[in-house]
């Protein structure tokens, strides 16, 4: 499963179906609007009723998505990553969501930040930010679950270290690989032989 900041949870919006019944495709629930009273969800294995006393239907995404969230402080950059699927697609359509990162994300960051506050030193503030995201469900339109954060701090020393220098703002080099298929990479020597 990729990761994504957000997604669009409303596949279409169309016209209602020219047929009475029909089916819902897998992965997804339809969002009937009718000309007056509640929206109605027709989920897979159900049937979509006559179209005629129907608005619009909005096909929504309920499968679940591996979303990351990057939540930047003062001191650290948390990158909080989450499984999130839509609960309730009527209140999708009801909220005009079609940004689910964005309705996540208030959440996370607010969470985020009082865990971090009152911890002091980068372990306590990675178990207080642990410990804040074990509760975080999401709301009622949106379940999340299997949320987690890495945290990397801000500032002097922030950086990845790689052969001895500090790299900043850059993916670190990953280990030597030869050009040859199936011939391991010799480690590269300086002039008095040794490693560089």
């Amino acid at each position: 499963m990729d990761e994504e900041l957000t997604y669009d949870p409303v596949l279409a919006a169309q016209p209602p179906p020219a047929q009475a019944a029909g089916a819902v495709a897998p992965g997804t629930a339809l969002v009937l609007v009718p000309e007056d009273g509640p929206l109605r969800t027709v989920r897979r294995g159900e049937l979509v009723p006559e179209s005629g006393a129907w608005q619009a239907v909005f096909t929504v995404d309920v499968t679940e998505h591996r979303l990351v969230l990057p939540v930047r402080l003062a001191d650290h950059h948390v990158r909080v990553v989450v499984r999130c699927r839509v609960a309730d697609p009527a209140l999708i359509v009801a909220r005009g969501v079609r940004d689910v990162g964005s309705v996540l994300y208030g959440q996370v960051r607010d969470l985020v930040a009082a865990a971090v506050a009152g911890a002091a030193g980068r372990y306590a503030a990675g178990a207080a930010v642990d410990a804040a995201l074990e509760g975080l469900t999401g709301d009622a339109a949106v379940r999340v679950r299997d949320a987690r954060a890495v945290l990397e701090p801000v500032g002097e020393g922030s950086g990845k270290v790689v052969r001895g220098e500090v790299v900043r703002g850059a993916a670190a080099p990953g280990p030597r690989v030869s050009r040859v298929r199936g011939v391991p990479a010799r480690p590269r020597r300086d002039a008095d032989g040794g490693p560089r």
